[in-house]
């Protein structure tokens, strides 16, 4: 990621631990940057039957370094669940930007 970019939005899906789709209809999703000032960015729910969401970034979403972040999901009676580690490795969740060149 560039500072600045605003593409490409960050695509997922909600599923059980089993793998069933989980419907989203009513839920909340936000991404937390864990920046100084900690940046909060809502998901947009695109496909709500299927658990499927996307982060749509604006141009001061990204700021130069490696940050942590993470995604809470909050469901229609307002339990949250934070979502910080990779599946496959339990690493928390992170991502390099980089300035841009000019």
């Amino acid at each position: 990621m560039i500072a600045g970019d605003t593409l490409p939005t960050m695509t997922g899906q909600l599923t059980d631990d089993d793998g069933s789709v989980i419907d989203i209809s009513s839920y909340t999703i936000t991404l937390h940057i864990k920046y100084d000032t900690p940046k909060v960015v809502p998901a947009v729910v695109t496909d709500a039957a299927n658990g499927k969401y996307e982060i749509q970034w604006s141009a001061d979403d990204f700021v130069k370094g490696k940050w942590k972040f993470e995604l809470q999901i909050t469901d229609s009676n307002g339990a949250i669940q934070t979502v910080n580690r990779h599946e496959d490795n339990d690493r928390l969740l992170e991502f390099i930007v980089d300035g841009e060149v000019a």
